[in-house]
């Protein structure tokens, strides 16, 4: 895929997640602010699925964004306040661009 600055047109906030405990002694993640930068967002697939006789949807997306040494799946993306979960960073060029996937529950 060839992007250029000009395709880079939301603003996304990478969140990345610290594991703590609550006063109950149960694990809890919580994000901390790491930036915010410009992306190109793509929705790519949904699908439903039943979990505990429960019905959701997740929602596929890709993710552009300049490159960052930094990135991880321990990160988390928001985009209009919407937390997608990162499953996968893929890097393009020589330090040029990164693709995230990521995944949102809708709920």
């Amino acid at each position: 895929m060839r992007l250029n600055l000009r395709d880079l047109d939301r603003r996304v906030v990478l969140e990345r997640g610290d594991t703590g405990q609550d006063s109950a002694g149960e694990a809890v993640t919580e994000y901390v602010h790491v930036a915010r930068v410009w992306a190109k967002v793509q929705s790519v697939s949904g699908a439903e699925a039943f979990a505990a006789q429960q019905r959701y949807a997740t929602v596929t997306h890709r993710i552009w964004i300049q490159y960052r040494a930094d990135v991880t799946p321990e990160h988390r993306i928001v985009i209009d306040g919407r937390p997608f979960d990162v499953f996968e960073v893929i890097e393009f060029g020589r330090q040029e661009w990164l693709e995230i996937r990521a995944t949102a529950r809708a709920e």
